[in-house]
C-alpha cells in the first residue's frame, strides 16, 4: 500500500497528490478552511467595532475585506451576503449611501437567490437597502422595502425580537 509519502516523491503522481491535498483542503472543517472562518470572523468584528465607535472609513474597509474573505466560501454562502450587507451598512454610516445602494442590491439579490425570499438574511439585505434610498430620499422606494423585511422578521424572528423593532423603527411604528 502506497503511502503519502511515498505519493509525494514519486514523480509520476506528484499532480495527483497535490490535486487530492488542495481537495483535501477544500472540505468544510479542514484545518484551513476553519482559519478562514475564523479571520473572516475576526474582520466582521472589527467591522462591528469600528460603527460602534464611529470609525465609518474603518468599517468599511473591514467589512470590504470580510467580504472578500468570504468569497472563498462561495457567492450563495450566508457569510458572503452577510458580508456585503455589512459593507452597505457601514457605507451608508460614512455617507456613501449610492455605494451602499448598490452593495445592498446585491446583498439582496444574492440572498433572494440562494437563501430564499423568506429568509431573515433577505429580511437584512431588504432593511440595509431601505435604509440607503432613505438615505438619499428615496423613500417612496425605501418603503416597500422595510415593510418586507418586517414581515419576514415578524414571521421569523417574532414581533418581540431587535431586529423586528429595528425595522418598525424605520416604518414609524
Amino acid at each position: 500500500m502506497e503511502t503519502l509519502h511515498d505519493m509525494k516523491n514519486d514523480k509520476s503522481a506528484s499532480v495527483p497528490f497535490f490535486l487530492s491535498v488542495l481537495l483535501l483542503l477544500s472540505l468544510p472543517g479542514s484545518p484551513a478552511r476553519a482559519g478562514e472562518a475564523e479571520d473572516w470572523a475576526a474582520g466582521m468584528a472589527v467591522g462591528e467595532a469600528a460603527i460602534k465607535d464611529g470609525r465609518y472609513a474603518d468599517a468599511v474597509d473591514a467589512f470590504r475585506k470580510s467580504a472578500g474573505q468570504a468569497q472563498s466560501f462561495g457567492i450563495s454562502d450566508e457569510r458572503h451576503i452577510r458580508s456585503l450587507g455589512k459593507l452597505a451598512e457601514a457605507q451608508n454610516c460614512a455617507a456613501d449611501a449610492q455605494a451602499a445602494e448598490a452593495t445592498a442590491r446585491k446583498a439582496l439579490e444574492l440572498a433572494e437567490k440562494h437563501l430564499g425570499a423568506d429568509s431573515v438574511e433577505t429580511a437584512r439585505a431588504a432593511n440595509q437597502l431601505g435604509d440607503a434610498l432613505f438615505s438619499q430620499e428615496k423613500n417612496a422606494e425605501a418603503m416597500p422595502l422595510y415593510k418586507r423585511a418586517l414581515a419576514i422578521r415578524k414571521k421569523a424572528l417574532g414581533a418581540e425580537h431587535a431586529d423586528t423593532a429595528e425595522t418598525m423603527g424605520c416604518i414609524g411604528l
